[in-house]
C-alpha cells in the first residue's frame, strides 16, 4: 500500500474536488452524535418534545424508556437551544444529555471523559455555527434493495484501474483530468460512492444500530464483489480522499 499526500490541490495528475459539504456527510454528522441528531436547519421543534425525544430512543434501540429520563432528556434538549445561553453551560448541558443517551443505550460515557468531552464540543461548535437540534426521524427510511454504487468505464488500455471517488464527490468529475490525459493507457472503471453523482442514495434503516454499520457494510460489500469480477484481474485499485486541504491517494 502507497500512501502519498500533498497540500496543493493535485495529486498524481488528479484534480482536486471542491470541498463542500455533501449530503453523506452530513448524514455522517446525524449517525455519530445519534439519538440527538444535528443538521443544518434554521429552525427548532419547541412543541411535543417528550413524545418525538421517546420516538427516537425507540428508534435507536432503547424500547422502553423510562418516562423520568424521557422528560429530563426533553428538558436538557430544550436548554440547549435557550437564546443567550452562555456557552460553557450549553457544553455542559450537551455533555449531559449525551451521557444520559448513552446510559440508556447501555454504554457509560464516564470511563470515557475525553470522547465525551470531545463530542460536547463539536455539538456545541456546531450549534453555535448555526445548527440546530432535530428530532425528527430520518427519511427515507427501508431496507437496502439492489446496488447503490454507481460504476462507469472510460478508456481503452490495456491495464485496468479502479478509482474510488470521496464520500460525497462524484468520481467522473474527481478524475476528469486524468482520465483524459490517460485514456490511451488504462481502461478506468469509475466508482461513485452513495449520495454524489449518480450514485443511489442509501436509505436509513427501519431502526438504528450503529454497530451493525449499515451504510459502511453495504458500501464494503459491493466494492468487493467490483474487485471480485473477472474484468478487475490485477486491476490497482485506487481510493483517494481530500480531508481539510490535503489529498491522499491510497493505492492498493
Amino acid at each position: 500500500m502507497r500512501v502519498n499526500s500533498t497540500a496543493t490541490g493535485r495529486l498524481g495528475g488528479v484534480d482536486r474536488a471542491p470541498q463542500q459539504p455533501s449530503m453523506f456527510a452530513k448524514y455522517l454528522i446525524r449517525i455519530s452524535v445519534m439519538p440527538f441528531v444535528l443538521v443544518l436547519v434554521l429552525w427548532a421543534q419547541a412543541d411535543g418534545v417528550p413524545a418525538r425525544m421517546a420516538a427516537l430512543l425507540r428508534y435507536t434501540g432503547v424500547e422502553n424508556p423510562a418516562p423520568g429520563d424521557v422528560a429530563h432528556l426533553a428538558d436538557l434538549w430544550s436548554k440547549i437551544q435557550q437564546p443567550g445561553l452562555a456557552t460553557d453551560e450549553r457544553r455542559l448541558t450537551f455533555r449531559e444529555m449525551y451521557l444520559l443517551a448513552a446510559k440508556l443505550q447501555g454504554r457509560d460515557l464516564t470511563a470515557s471523559p475525553k470522547t465525551l468531552d470531545g463530542l460536547a464540543r463539536f455539538a456545541t461548535t456546531i450549534f453555535e455555527a448555526g445548527g440546530r437540534l432535530d428530532l425528527t426521524l430520518p427519511e427515507p427510511r427501508g431496507k437496502l434493495v439492489g446496488n447503490y454504487l454507481h460504476m462507469e468505464s472510460m478508456g481503452n488500455g490495456p491495464t485496468p484501474l479502479l478509482l474510488i471517488s470521496d464520500l460525497g464527490t462524484d468520481g467522473r468529475k474527481l478524475y476528469r483530468s486524468f482520465i483524459k490525459r490517460q485514456a490511451s493507457a488504462y481502461t478506468m472503471h469509475v466508482v461513485t460512492l452513495p449520495y454524489a453523482g449518480s450514485a443511489r442514495p442509501l436509505p436509513w434503516p427501519e431502526k438504528l444500530d450503529n454497530a451493525a454499520r449499515p451504510w459502511l457494510t453495504q458500501i464494503e460489500n459491493e466494492l468487493l464483489a467490483l474487485v471480485d469480477q473477472p474484468r478487475m484481474k490485477g486491476a490497482t485499485v485506487v481510493w483517494r480522499s481530500c480531508d481539510r486541504g490535503r489529498s491522499v491517494q491510497w493505492c492498493w
